[in-house]
């Protein structure tokens, strides 16, 4: 009892996944600063904004919904840290693992968006309201593509557990090689799935070029407008949390998350774990190297282009790499 205790509270979950969120998004600042030739921020620094943040005033505009300004970004905080307790970070489950957990998550992932637009509809505030709306467009418009992008990855693999996905992929990558449920051929359409899965990703994010939700120059800071203090606090922390999530989770679906060569996936055995861990990190950090790329280097879409992008594009790109998994499948049985 106590270990699954501290598990949970320390590592892989709690402690752990909440550091691992803060150097995420320190090295996010860190790499854009250097590509635009600035210093960046140190290690710590968005421990120190977070904790300066719930040290201020919470305000409220006049005629605001407070109670749903007030709690909203909290409810966002603890569905980004339940997420995490999904995803294999030494073995070949997270701490919660069941039959579809993968579209379960995928649901939380959903309600950051919803809650996003009524955060900004209760301040009553237009620059906010404007934002929110994005914010639930482009929200809609990724989780059509993600998500069929990951029920190939489901067909693919045979189940909808994100523990036997991320064991199959490692396993057809780093240790017995393509097996005969894993074919050489479904390279091309895992290709297809992981580039929507990216690309979703950072619009989930909301960082460029899928950052309409919040355009500066445009609406201020969006739907984050007019939360102040510990509200602003939770936001920013649900948003440090969903980095983890989402490069987190595409690195296991897409790259068998901590399994690497010769590794068996028993997290029994401290050495095993310990290597497990390194390898989930590195992978995660590469990850996070080229979303950071990414985003400093692509120009903020409008959000008509961001909707005209994802339904016309990344959709059917979705789609043509399930139908090529579900084709292979077909001709293998033959």
């Amino acid at each position: 009892m106590a270990y699954e205790v501290i598990k949970f509270l320390i590592f892989p979950g709690g402690l752990f996944v909440i550091y691992m969120a803060f150097s995420m998004a320190w090295l996010v600042r860190k790499v854009t600063a250097q590509m635009e030739n600035r210093v960046g921020p140190p290690l710590h620094q968005p421990m120190f904004d977070f904790a300066k943040l719930l040290a201020k005033q919470r305000m409220y505009p006049i005629g605001a919904e407070r109670w749903v300004m007030h709690y909203l970004p909290m409810f966002q905080a603890g569905i980004a840290l339940l997420m995490t307790f999904f995803i294999p970070i030494w073995g070949d489950e997270g701490l919660i693992s069941f039959d579809g957990d993968l579209y379960f998550f995928l649901f939380l992932l959903a309600l950051h968006g919803i809650t996003a637009f009524f955060v900004g509809w209760a301040s009553r505030n237009p620059y906010a309201i404007s934002g929110g709306g994005r914010a639930l467009m482009t929200e809609v418009s990724l989780e059509i593509p993600m998500s069929i992008s990951l029920a190939g990855m489901a067909i693919m693999t045979g189940s909808m557990k994100i523990a036997d996905i991320t064991a199959n992929i490692g396993d057809a990558i780093f240790s017995n090689g393509f097996t005969p449920s894993i074919s050489w051929l479904f390279v091309i359409p895992w290709a297809m799935m992981a580039f929507t899965m990216f690309y979703a990703s950072i619009g989930a994010l909301e960082f460029s070029p899928f950052s309409a939700g919040h355009a500066e120059t445009e609406i201020v800071a969006g739907w984050n407008t007019e939360l102040t203090g510990g509200d602003l606090a939770f936001t920013k922390f649900a948003d440090y949390l969903n980095l983890f999530n989402l490069s987190a989770i595409s690195v296991a679906l897409f790259f068998g998350g901590p399994m690497v060569f010769e590794f068996g996936g028993d997290s029994g055995h401290v050495l095993t774990a310990i290597i497990a861990t390194l390898t989930f990190i590195i992978k995660l950090v590469i990850a996070i190297f080229i979303i950071s790329f990414v985003k400093t280097l692509s120009s903020r879409l409008r959000i008509d282009q961001i909707t005209r992008a994802l339904w016309n594009y990344y959709l059917p790109l979705s789609l043509f790499g399930v139908l090529f998994v579900i084709l292979i499948q077909y001709l293998g049985g033959l």
